[in-house]
């Protein structure tokens, strides 16, 4: 199977596929190896409705809806129009879900799907149904007919005004791509348009969602508004962190090409197609999340700390003086410090030395962001300290993680000493603070490659920095949990832009 950005770069050269009574670029033709091809003829008024009633549809599916005056809330409108339709219409209804799945969607063929979790199928289920709600046709007499109009016409389901209404969102609301920058347990989420620039935030009830997805989370899905506020549909759409940067990467050409290519078409409703396509392909695929490199050495970024016993601190220190290449930055800090041809001033090693009320007050350790400038200092270290050090072990840490996004923990790679949890936590601040150090200034891809600063200037730009920053911090106090330390605090970032902190 394709890559994941190879697999993305080929779906923005799309020829349009005739479904139904709609055309919808897409990358498959959806066909039945039992049925006749899709019709896109319009059906005649005083022609028989093709749904089979016997009536002509202009008195049947063709005719304006009445509003049944029934109660019910929004929920229950899509609980009775699946069951109307798997009673009505069962066999179709199935067909077009197993057709949807299989031959649309599910980008492998003859995929076993006893391989599917029950959770992850549950998902699927309702992600699809959805789908058929909103953009569904059943074959029904031979004739292609809109889901909407069979449930939304004379001879549908009883739904209340507030129930067809919410089904008319389906259809009018497209998915979209959001990033969320606030999420609040049990109440609801703040979310962002994740390709319109200078969108607003938007704030949504999500009683469920919301206990599990974090600032710094993305997802498609469908925004609907009931009564005086909106809210999340049924399917959600989650995009991994390993995902998103692709996905992020190909949509604004993917827009650009429906719109030049397809002008006929709502380019909405394309990159709706194109989003549920790419949920898909990440099911099955596993990509890896590719390392974070170091700017100045083009290495890939590890924490790596070898860990000494001082066993005589008067000559360490003497020998520390004396060296040309090391300098005192702090109480209880010493680094190597050199310049780069971009005028930064870098640290090819830290030293930690403990604090005396610490635990441990005769241990240092040695800090490297690479594996390759912890194999070179540390000979060169040893050669400098002589016997005033003793070696005692080497800890590497991926920093894939909290550390340099919002993802979750630095994940352990090798050998983990037992390290006090203040002297860890003092490690993973010293790094954090070193590799954020001009983090204000850079251009970051989800911002759309402004800088902190530069985005802060509106107010789409500064809910996205804020959302940013809380997923920074949910990351890292997660990591902090799970490694019995405490967690780094941000704050120093938001310093950095001379925000308040949440």
């Amino acid at each position: 199977m394709a890559t994941m950005i190879g697999s993305l770069k080929l779906r923005v050269e799309m020829q349009p596929a005739t479904h139904g009574r709609r055309s919808y670029p897409g990358s498959t033709l959806v066909t039945h190896s039992n049925s006749k091809q899709r019709m896109s003829n319009k059906i005649g008024r005083n022609e028989p409705c093709p749904c089979g009633s016997g009536r002509k549809y202009k008195q049947c599916h063709g005719k304006p809806a009445a509003v049944h005056p029934i109660a019910g809330d929004t929920e229950q409108a899509v609980k009775r129009s699946l069951k109307w339709l798997e009673k009505m219409h069962r066999k179709p209804f199935q067909r077009e879900f197993e057709d949807l799945l299989l031959r649309r969607f599910w980008p492998e063929k003859d995929q076993d799907l006893s391989d599917i979790s029950e959770e992850l199928w549950g998902m699927i289920e309702i992600n699809m149904l959805e789908w058929l709600l909103a953009r569904g046709e059943l074959l029904i007499n031979d004739e292609y007919v809109v889901v909407q109009d069979l449930l939304l016409g004379p001879g549908g389901p009883r739904l209340s005004e507030a129930q067809q209404d919410y089904l008319r969102q389906f259809e009018s609301n497209p998915l979209r791509l959001y990033a969320i920058t606030e999420s609040r347990p049990g109440d609801g989420l703040t979310l962002i348009d994740a390709i319109k620039e200078g969108a607003e935030p938007l704030t949504v009830q999500e009683k469920t969602g919301s206990q599990t997805l974090a600032a710094g989370d993305y997802l498609a899905c469908r925004i609907v508004r009931v009564d005086d506020h909106l809210e999340l549909t049924g399917a959600i759409y989650p995009i991994g962190n390993m995902f998103i940067g692709a996905l992020l990467g190909l949509a604004p050409e993917m827009l650009q090409a429906a719109r030049k290519k397809f002008p006929q078409h709502d380019p909405e409703l394309i990159f709706e197609q194109w989003l549920v396509e790419r949920w898909f392909e990440q099911l099955v695929a596993a990509p890896l999340m590719p390392p974070i490199m170091d700017v100045s050495s083009g290495e890939p970024v590890l924490l790596v700390t070898d860990h000494y016993q001082i066993t005589d601190r008067d000559a360490l220190m003497a020998a520390l003086d004396a060296s040309d290449e090391m300098e005192e930055t702090g109480e209880y800090s010493w680094d190597y410090l050199e310049e780069h041809d971009d005028g930064m001033t870098r640290s090819r090693l830290t030293l930690n030395f403990a604090k005396p009320k610490d635990r441990h007050p005769d241990r240092l350790s040695m800090f490297c962001r690479t594996l390759k400038l912890a194999d070179e200092g540390r000979p060169w270290f040893e050669q400098l300290a002589g016997d005033s050090v003793r070696h005692l072990t080497r800890e590497l840490s991926d920093p894939i993680g909290s550390i340099g996004g919002p993802d979750s923990s630095p994940r352990q790679q090798a050998i983990s000493p037992d390290i006090d949890a203040d002297d860890m936590s003092s490690i993973i601040t010293e790094f954090i603070h070193k590799q954020y150090a001009n983090w204000a200034d850079e251009p970051i891809p989800v911002l759309q490659n402004k800088t902190p600063r530069e985005a802060i200037s509106t107010a789409s730009g500064m809910e996205r920095v804020k959302g940013l920053l809380r997923s920074y911090q949910s990351g890292e106090n997660e990591a902090a949990r799970e490694q019995g330390r405490e967690p780094v605090s941000y704050r120093f970032l938001w310093d950095q832009l001379g925000l308040p902190p949440d």
